[in-house]
């Protein structure tokens, strides 16, 4: 929270070109694994787990700038040179810079990595200068994931949301509610874009995916940053059956009671909407 860099303002790391990668890990160790953070578990290290309905990966407020105050390009997360970020259960709120995530391979050989996977996110309330999203010039197995996650209300200076040259992009069960944006400016080989199960405010960039649908959900409290869905939301019981934990870290899938499935149970986005979770002023 609340810090201030040129570039990397809440994260910079580096790697070295065609030897060693640099690695953002947060709630995962590898692209097979979302447990844990290292060869020591959480708990051995001190670690205590978030408890349920408790935000965790919180990355908020932070602002690239300059020693004389004056914003700059750089981003709130940025990897370079051969740079990989996994996250699950990551929140980035009001942050300030060029991009809200950059990772970029820097290279010109198929060894150069560059790799993003994001499940369970939110990324709401960012000012970037160009898209939200950028990950960049890599080679070999590089990739974009972006997984059960919520962007929504990111002021940008791009007509896109995401930025991507990389050899395979998948964009899967997500809300974009970005106003004036297009999901993605996509300049890999043809098919190698895959997009399934997406609400977005304008999807004509995912052409050829599954279940795409235009159109903006409901909130619990849009005006105080409540990104939950409402029960009668878009994008509720709207694809296939997950696994694991939602952003709050209650199951996914819910079949919500009374409400018909468009192509599957689970929710879109960062929040899964609980059948136990019923009363006036409870949070969900």
């Amino acid at each position: 929270h609340d810090n201030v860099a040129h570039d990397g303002a809440a994260i910079f790391a580096t790697g070295v070109q065609g030897n060693i990668t640099a690695d953002i890990l947060l709630n995962r160790t590898s692209e097979d694994s979302l447990q844990g953070c290292g060869p020591d578990t959480p708990p051995a290290l001190g670690a205590v787990a978030c408890a349920v309905g408790v935000p965790c990966n919180e990355i908020v407020d932070n602002i690239s700038e300059d020693g004389g105050g004056q914003p700059t390009a750089g981003s709130t997360i940025r990897g370079d040179v051969s740079s990989l970020l996994f996250a699950d259960r990551l929140v980035m709120r009001g942050n300030q810079g060029g991009h809200t995530i950059e990772i970029n391979g820097s290279g010109d050989t198929n060894n150069i990595t560059a790799k993003v996977e994001l499940s369970n996110c939110l990324l709401a309330a960012n000012t970037d200068q160009t898209e939200v999203i950028s990950a960049h010039d890599g080679g070999g197995s590089s990739h974009l994931h972006v997984n059960n996650c919520t962007i929504v209300d990111n002021a940008s200076g791009s007509s896109n949301t995401i930025f991507s040259n990389l050899n395979f992009v998948e964009i899967t069960n997500d809300i974009f509610d970005q106003l004036g944006q297009q999901v993605i400016d996509f300049s890999g080989a043809a098919g190698d874009l895959t997009a399934q199960y997406v609400l977005a405010t304008n999807v004509s960039t995912l052409a050829g995916g599954v279940a795409l649908m235009d159109g903006e959900p409901e909130y619990v409290d849009r005006s105080n940053g409540d990104y939950h869905l409402l029960r009668t939301s878009l994008g509720v019981d709207f694809a296939p059956s997950g696994t694991g934990s939602d952003l709050d870290r209650w199951p996914r899938t819910v079949d919500l009671i009374g409400i018909p499935n468009a192509f599957g149970p689970m929710d879109l986005g960062a929040y899964e909407i609980q059948n136990q979770i019923v009363a006036c002023a409870v949070g969900d």
